[in-house]
């Protein structure tokens, strides 16, 4: 029997979210690549709508340069386009398979094939984007929220990193001390600002969480 894209959504999540190997969780995104999109608009997947909207509230700059982290089939990227951004973007994700559409449809750059990894630097140079933003991808099994470090370090000072995700996972074990990691980074002068809201929908019945990061300090400065 067939699933509808709601339940596509569900089997594909909980997939991923008990997959603890890169190139299996890799090859499951790959598998799902043909319908993602649709499964996603199906299930009302709200979160790229929200980490556009949040990107235009808080900067002015259209023509600035934004690398998405995650960026899958490159859903914020097409929202982003909508509310005027002309600027270039860029795309870090490791499936090749959501990539090609991205590709597709030409909405970036440059695509960096890689995973984000706690206290490890990605390829893509310090402070070389204007903003940063990450959408769906600081979830169980995925990207951990300490690699909001390494979202700040390719961000140029002053610029914002616009990270959605969904409210509860705050409630899971993986997810413990991000309240605090959040408070060190602007106790110790990386970021002048934090920015919480909360809307309605992430996707199906979920509430979503966009935290809005400025950053303060220069990385080039500090080493």
């Amino acid at each position: 029997m067939s699933r509808t894209g709601k339940e596509t959504v569900e089997y594909f999540h909980e997939k991923v979210f008990t997959c603890k190997d890169p190139e299996k969780m890799k090859s499951i995104y790959d598998e799902w690549n043909f319908g993602y999109s649709k499964d996603l608009k199906s299930a009302s997947y709200k979160g790229p709508v929200h980490t556009a909207h949040m990107v235009h509230r808080f900067v002015n700059d259209k023509n600035c340069t934004i690398c998405d982290v995650g960026a899958g089939t490159g859903l914020v990227a097409e929202e982003l386009r909508k509310l005027g951004f002309t600027g270039r973007m860029d795309a870090i994700d490791p499936s090749t398979g959501m990539a090609k559409e991205a590709i597709e449809k030409k909405l970036y750059n440059k695509f960096y094939h890689e995973y984000l990894i706690p206290g490890q630097q990605c390829s893509v140079e310090t402070e070389s984007y204007d903003n940063v933003t990450c959408c769906g991808s600081i979830i169980p099994g995925h990207v951990r929220y300490q690699c909001i470090a390494e979202l700040l370090r390719i961000c140029k000072p002053g610029g914002h990193v616009v990270v959605t995700l969904r409210k509860d996972y705050l409630d899971m074990e993986e997810f413990v001390g991000m309240d605090q990691f959040l408070k060190n980074l602007e106790k110790n002068g990386t970021t002048s600002m934090t920015v919480v809201h909360e809307f309605p929908q992430y996707y199906l019945h979920y509430p979503a969480l966009v935290f809005v990061l400025k950053k303060k300090a220069s990385f080039k400065q500090r080493m």
